[in-house]
């Protein structure tokens, strides 16, 4: 068989309307059994022999001069990471690794980590830098304490600062502005 040329003198075709409104435009379920290519230029959808929809481009963007967003669904249609260079992006459930493929936890880097700005948690400050200065607050309940150990539990607290800036070494209730102690026993107080 030869080439078929559809309306070779210019115009649109349409596959189930009778009114295309582009080169070819189907109304309905269309299937293409291999590649799906945009241009010469290396741009297409193809499905994989695993049935991913693999998305190959050798240079490209999303283009929001529409209101453009790239999204990914569940299987109920919520929307789980939308890509929106407009307004805002996430990613929604799961965790997210950045130099791992296994995270464990909702943001887990491997590498080291730049920050030009604060890092907050439930809304408080608790670690700023302005580049002469790092700051570290309470973030919460105005308590800052070190601990010995990971499980980081009132067991392995060895330093606290309160609220009120006294500093305790070896307990967690100040009985004077410098609080040490060895076990029960005040070591110094100030």
């Amino acid at each position: 068989l030869g080439t078929i040329s559809l309306n070779p003198l210019g115009g649109n075709v349409g596959i189930g309307t009778t009114s295309p409104a582009y080169k070819l435009d189907v109304n309905g379920d269309a299937r293409v059994g291999s590649y799906l290519r945009f241009n010469a230029a290396g741009t297409y959808l193809r499905n994989n022999a695993a049935g991913n929809l693999v998305l190959a481009a050798n240079s490209g963007y999303i283009d929001t001069a529409w209101g453009a967003r790239f999204q990914v669904k569940n299987s109920s249609g919520s929307t789980k990471i939308r890509l929106y260079g407009g307004g805002d992006s996430f990613i929604s459930g799961g965790n997210v690794g950045i130099g791992t493929s296994s995270p464990g936890y909702k943001l887990d880097v491997n590498g080291d980590i730049q920050n030009n700005g604060i890092l907050r948690r439930g809304g408080n400050v608790f670690i700023k830098s302005t580049g002469s200065e790092t700051m570290i607050g309470p973030a919460g309940s105005g308590i800052i304490s070190f601990h010995n150990s990971a499980t980081m539990t009132a067991g392995d607290e060895t330093v606290r600062i309160d609220a009120n800036g006294n500093l305790l070494l070896n307990n967690t209730s100040a009985g004077a502005r410098l609080d040490i102690r060895e076990d029960t026993n005040y070591a110094i107080r100030a």
